[in-house]
């Protein structure tokens, strides 16, 4: 009797039993690696909002002044009593003489390090040191922390309220310009259909703000988020999952050996929706560099950024009215002044409260971002 067959066939089943077996240990520990990344992560950033609570309320001038009171109670008033030593001299009862010598030393110590810290005087550089130290600092409106700062994203709120006007139609193709340079090599981006697809993702948002304002859907500027505008119909939510949540990582420029970019970002590092601002759309003084170059194109955007790198050196970092507004005039590119300062807030804004939280496992690189509830 032939047993090879057999054997074969035994061997093979055995193959595919221990490469199912394999596959699913692979899985599982896949899914406990990141489970357990999210619980320490999830428990990392309820610590920082634990401490970030506490702090504003030891800023609090109610509880300092609660804390102060607390401080100073009668005992502290009361002063240590003193005795008589036999050569009839009165000293601290709580306080010897080698402890009074002690304090005495530790005066002199201080006294001393305090006039050799002001002795010393910081080495100042040369104007070539300070020319290779600003090439070397990142220019601030690529810095990755104004993905943070709501003040730095584009408003997509006067496009609901106003889409019909000259600027209006100005202002929807800076947003879908910026839609495009975000998602453009997203492999969910469908580049084949006629309608283009930067402006389908604009048009569903802005439909679903509007159905808000038809109902009377009261959004303040403390609560409102980018998800107000998330579109309700059914057969849109995965695509828009995919937007809002962004990859783990993402690149903005192309790589040069393959041309192409990683991942890409969650829609609310470069959008925001402000319910209670309907004109201004940019915050020209504390955007990003993204977010300028869909507004201005390349060209003046790369002039601006040049232009601000030469005048680093002054306290006033960003450029002033006068000095955009010359900068434009010298770049014609099919639009006035005015409207390229369209919707664009010239002045410094005040500091907004992030709207959302996020922190990151070092390990595995997952990233939880949630929206921030904590009162100012």
């Amino acid at each position: 009797m032939n047993l090879l067959p057999l054997v074969s066939s035994f061997l093979l089943v055995f193959a595919l039993i221990a490469s199912s077996f394999l596959k699913d240990y692979s899985v599982t520990k896949n899914e406990e690696a990141t489970y357990l990344s999210y619980m320490a992560t999830s428990q990392k950033m309820l610590n920082d909002i634990e401490t970030t609570r506490y702090n504003k309320a030891q800023k609090n001038p109610k509880n300092r002044a609660k804390k102060s009171d607390s401080s100073t109670s009668p005992q502290d008033d009361q002063k240590p009593p003193l005795i008589k030593t036999a050569d009839g001299a009165v000293e601290d009862k709580e306080k010897t003489a080698p402890e009074k010598m002690k304090e005495v030393d530790k005066v002199k110590i201080v006294k001393a390090t305090k006039s050799q810290k002001d002795s010393i005087q910081p080495e100042k550089l040369d104007e070539t040191q300070e020319d290779e130290a600003k090439a070397k600092k990142p220019n601030k409106r690529a810095a990755k922390d104004l993905t943070q700062n709501e003040n730095a994203k584009f408003n997509l709120m006067p496009l609901i309220t106003d889409r019909e006007s000259k600027a209006g139609k100005r202002r929807y193709k800076t947003a879908a310009r910026l839609i495009k340079n975000l998602y453009g090599d997203a492999p969910f981006f469908d580049k084949s259909t006629e309608e283009k697809f930067e402006e389908f993702i604009l048009d569903k948002m802005i439909e679903q703000g509007e159905l808000n304002v038809k109902n009377k859907k009261t959004i303040t500027n403390e609560n409102a988020t980018l998800f107000d505008i998330f579109p309700a119909e059914e057969k849109y939510h995965r695509l828009f999952y995919k937007i809002f949540q962004g990859t783990k990582k993402y690149t903005l420029e192309k790589n040069e050996k393959s041309a192409k970019k990683l991942g890409y970002p969650p829609l609310h590092h470069f959008f925001t929706y402000k319910p209670q601002e309907t004109k201004i759309i940019i915050n020209f003084q504390d955007t990003s560099k993204t977010v300028l170059d869909a507004h201005f194109g390349e060209e003046i955007c790369k002039k601006i950024l040049d232009k601000e790198k030469s005048i680093s050196k002054s306290k006033k970092p960003f450029l002033e009215k006068r000095d955009l507004e010359e900068l434009l005039q010298n770049a014609d590119h099919g639009a006035t002044v005015d409207e390229h300062l369209d919707g664009l807030e010239l002045k410094r804004a005040t500091k907004q409260k992030k709207k959302f939280l996020s922190s990151q496992d070092e390990k595995t690189g997952i990233v939880i971002e949630r929206i921030n509830n904590i009162s100012e």
